[in-house]
């Protein structure tokens, strides 16, 4: 795939490629076929609304979109751009035959732009964040050296495509050799069945938000099961309440469970707590914990200078996670 489109389109580090496949491996083939380019890829999620899907292709000033024959007709896609259905059959035909000679990745920079993961939009219109090749490898690097894989592991990627705790969802397992399942978003949202998915795969590690945690204890205890395989559970996205990790600890023991803390503009998460080693705390939430590695988390008060201990302040964060900025709104950045 990367050698079809960087012979076709010619794609460089300036292009945004828009993917609004299917939830399925020719996403996942997708992704990296961009990267390879040296191009950015922009996930769309299929879950959303076609208005917010057609806002974010418009707002990345995409140069290419890739989608299938069943959702392309979906959507409105910006004039003069190319469509590229992946499962229609002089596609496939002509990738097979295709000149399988890869692009120069020399001109693939660790300070440019790998992805853009568009915010929730909660405080009005999504903004488009461009995260970098550093950030996310600085991200998978650093997990992959605190939590080591063991033999055999079985990663599962149960995120949004479009959410920013799915790209190193993504990456982690497919840089450290590790198999992933890919688990369809329909089960994600039925503990039942995402529970028995991760018994069936051996599944060693996940990520949720505590909300989802909390729906698969209360799962776990009326069925009375347990997760053999499971070493580690991850949680970001929402605080985590104490009473709920307290619980979580004895319930998924031998397992450990690990508050993240971050955000869209930094690479997912910049912190991190391990609860089951260091306890609840305190408080009626679990601690965000400690920089991950080459960052630095400052709480500055508002004439920009270091609060006293116990004080209010605003976290700044320094490092390799952080993002370009936001497209096009350099006053926000």
């Amino acid at each position: 795939w990367a050698a079809y489109l960087q012979q076709h389109y010619a794609l460089g580090s300036t292009d945004r490629v828009a993917i609004a496949l299917p939830r399925n491996i020719q996403r996942i083939v997708a992704i990296l076929a961009v990267v390879k380019c040296g191009a950015v890829y922009v996930p769309l999620s299929t879950e959303l609304p076609a208005a917010r899907v057609n806002y974010m292709a418009q707002a990345a000033d995409v140069s290419l979109v890739l989608s299938s024959s069943a959702l392309a007709g979906s959507y409105q896609w910006p004039a003069q751009v190319p469509l590229l259905l992946t499962d229609n059959a002089e596609f496939c035909q002509t990738v097979v035959q295709c000149d399988a000679s890869m692009p120069d990745y020399r001109n693939i920079r660790a300070g440019g732009a790998a992805h853009i993961i568009f915010t929730s939009g909660s405080t009005g219109q999504p903004k488009g964040v461009a995260g970098t090749h550093a950030a996310t490898l600085n991200r998978v690097l650093w997990m992959s050296g605190q939590y080591p894989f063991g033999r055999n592991e079985q990663c599962c990627h149960i995120t949004s495509m479009a959410f920013t705790r799915a790209v190193w969802e993504l990456w982690l397992p497919l840089l450290s050799g590790q198999t992933l399942h890919l688990i369809d978003r329909t089960e994600v949202k039925e503990p039942a069945l995402l529970y028995s998915r991760l018994q069936q795969q051996q599944i060693s590690r996940l990520v949720t938000a505590p909300s989802l945690l909390r729906s698969m204890l209360e799962y776990q205890q009326q069925k009375g099961l347990t997760l053999d395989a499971l070493r580690y559970w991850f949680v970001s996205g929402e605080p985590l309440p104490a009473s709920l990790a307290s619980r979580a600890i004895v319930e998924l023991a031998p397992a450990e469970l690990v508050n993240l803390y971050g955000s869209t503009e930094v690479m997912s998460d910049i912190s991190y707590y391990n609860v089951s080693r260091r306890g609840t705390g305190d408080a009626m939430y679990v601690p965000i914990g400690q920089a991950i590695a080459n960052t630095q988390l400052l709480l500055l008060d508002q004439q920009q200078q270091p609060v006293a201990s116990g004080a209010i302040g605003e976290i700044v964060v320094m490092g390799t996670n952080l993002a370009q900025g936001y497209l096009a709104q350099p006053e926000q950045t």
